[in-house]
Parts: structure tokens; C-alpha cells; sequence
């Protein structure tokens, strides 16, 4: 894996030199120098970890998306089963109409074919 360029400026001079040597600063300008460099340090962690979280954060965001999809799809494939169903019912129920209807009419055919058997067996 290769180094991370370091940041710089315009002419490519580097923004954060690595060292810097500390008997042409002085002592505390060193010791602030130090600081800096630990600041920056952390800074970078909470960046890397601000980056981390924000991978992770995208990856939830993604799947709940691709569930909701999926929940979307599902619902639409149940309302087209409802519908099919109740369909199916209202056949259901028009053919149970239909055949009381028919039993109706079968009964007083019968009916009247039995009175017609009778009359004429009276008659002959």
C-alpha cells in the first residue's frame, strides 16, 4: 500500500513538514510544534473515524432502501392477491346465487311435471 500524499500548498511545499529540527525554534515553540502534530494526529483519527462511520452509515441507508423496495413490491403482489381474491369470491358468490336460482326452478319443474303426471293419469 502506497503513502498518502501529505498536504501542500500551491508550489507543492509541503503544509506539515515531517520533522521539524527543534534547536532553530526554541524549546516551548517546539513543544507547540509537538501539539500541533498530536492535534493533527487526532484530527486525522476523528476524520478516519467521521469516514468509517459515514461508509457505515451509507451501507445501513442502502440496505433499508433495498428493503423497503422489496416491502414496496411485496405490497403491490398482496393488493393483486387481494383483488384476485376477492374476485374469486364475488364468482363464488354469484355462482351460489345462480344455483339456488336453478334449485328454485328445478323444484317447481318438478313440481309441475308431477302435477302433469298425475292429471294425466287421471285423465287416461
Amino acid at each position: 500500500m502506497g503513502k498518502k500524499p501529505k498536504p501542500s500548498d500551491e508550489r507543492g511545499r509541503a503544509l506539515f513538514p515531517v520533522s521539524v529540527p527543534n534547536r532553530a525554534l526554541g524549546a516551548a515553540t517546539a513543544l507547540e510544534v509537538q501539539a500541533l502534530k498530536a492535534d493533527l494526529e487526532q484530527a486525522r483519527h476523528e476524520l478516519f473515524g467521521t469516514s468509517c462511520e459515514l461508509v457505515s452509515t451509507k451501507a445501513i441507508f442502502e440496505k433499508a432502501r433495498r428493503h423497503l423496495i422489496q416491502l414496496q413490491t411485496n405490497v403491490t403482489l398482496l393488493r393483486d392477491e387481494r383483488h384476485e381474491l376477492a374476485n374469486r369470491a364475488m364468482e363464488a358468490d354469484a355462482y351460489k346465487r345462480k344455483y339456488e336460482q336453478v334449485t328454485i326452478e328445478r323444484d317447481f319443474l318438478r313440481r309441475e311435471l308431477a302435477a302433469a303426471q298425475a292429471k294425466i293419469k287421471w285423465q287416461a
